[in-house]
């Protein structure tokens, strides 16, 4: 069987100087599906993993103080900063507010006081 050549040891040119063996090229294609078929598991995997963290998320979260953990009654001290407080922390020196109270305050009073500017002209 010396002058029949097996397929699996036919060569390929491509391009010029390169050649493949059919075997290359055939190991070259089922490892590129192959990567194809675990990149896409992984996708998936990982869409199923947010789905389950969205759902994990929705539960309610209980009530607890964002300085101590301390479990919060009915009615927590809720602040701007978006922290849910027990009563020894609801104030902002207390809690390290991020806040800035400071600019609000100056934001309200131009929103409630706006400037009036009288005529330079006096009309009869």
């Amino acid at each position: 069987m010396e002058g029949v050549a097996s397929p699996s040891s036919e060569r390929t040119s491509l391009s010029g100087s390169e050649t493949f063996d059919n075997d290359q090229l055939r190991n070259e294609l089922i490892n590129d599906t192959t990567v194809q078929k675990l990149t896409n598991n992984m996708n998936q995997l990982n869409i199923n993993e947010k789905i389950k963290k969205e759902k994990k998320s929705k539960r309610p979260r209980k009530n607890r103080c964002h300085m101590c953990s301390k479990k919060l009654g009915l009615l927590p001290f809720e602040c701007k900063c978006g922290g849910s407080f027990c009563p020894t922390h609801r104030y902002i020196e207390e809690h390290q507010c991020t806040f800035d109270w400071k600019q609000e305050g100056l934001d309200r009073l131009k929103q409630d006081n706006p400037q009036v500017v009288a005529d330079k002209i006096i009309r009869i």
